[in-house]
């Protein structure tokens, strides 16, 4: 015997859906290296076209950049906008990368600029790893956290977040400073 299986449509459902984009950043201690690593897709919408520029992989401090993808010199475009969200770093100079795979994909955040390969179509998948020998983030002097950026509104909406993550033997020492803390104030409350 067949059932009849209702199907329930939402208002979303039945309207074209827009593009959809974000990039995922992450800028990782890993040994005595940094990797930063990013993926994701952009919605060029709400951005304007700059220049074809060439890139590779890079971090600038000074104009909290983060461009992932190959250790040599790539075309990509540079689509400007108005980016709202977090700097980090100081006056530290570009560290370019020792080695990497992948599309262009990054903020230049101090620039106003996303970069995207060349001839990018809005909302294609992005994806890109670059290494950067012997580099932490004190080196860059950029403190571990998350930091996000914006631009758009409505469907053009789209960001970018990074997350900075120390070497996980730091979080370790810091766990065992916070246990050894804890002992003793638990000690004097005695």
């Amino acid at each position: 015997m067949n059932k009849l299986i209702p199907i329930i449509l939402t208002s979303s459902a039945l309207t074209a859906s827009s593009v959809s984009a974000a990039i995922t950043i992450t800028l990782e201690e890993v040994g005595s290296d940094l990797v930063l690593e990013a993926s994701g897709s952009v919605n060029l919408s709400a951005l304007t076209y700059g220049d074809e520029v060439g890139y590779e992989g890079i971090i600038y401090p000074q104009f909290s950049t983060l461009v992932a993808g190959p250790a040599e010199t790539v075309l990509g475009d540079a689509y400007e906008g108005t980016l709202s969200g977090d700097a980090f770093g100081s006056s530290i100079g570009p560290q370019f990368a020792t080695g990497g795979s992948g599309d262009l994909i990054g903020i230049a955040f101090g620039f106003g600029n996303v970069v995207v390969p060349a001839g990018y179509v809005s909302g294609s998948p992005l994806s890109a790893t670059s290494t950067f020998a012997n580099t932490s983030l004190a080196d860059l002097d950029i403190a571990p956290g998350v930091y996000s950026w914006t631009w758009g509104s409505g469907a053009d909406a789209d960001s970018a977040t990074l997350t900075a993550v120390p070497e996980p033997a730091t979080y370790a020492a810091l766990a065992g400073a916070f246990a050894l803390g804890l002992a003793l104030w638990n000690r004097r409350r005695r």
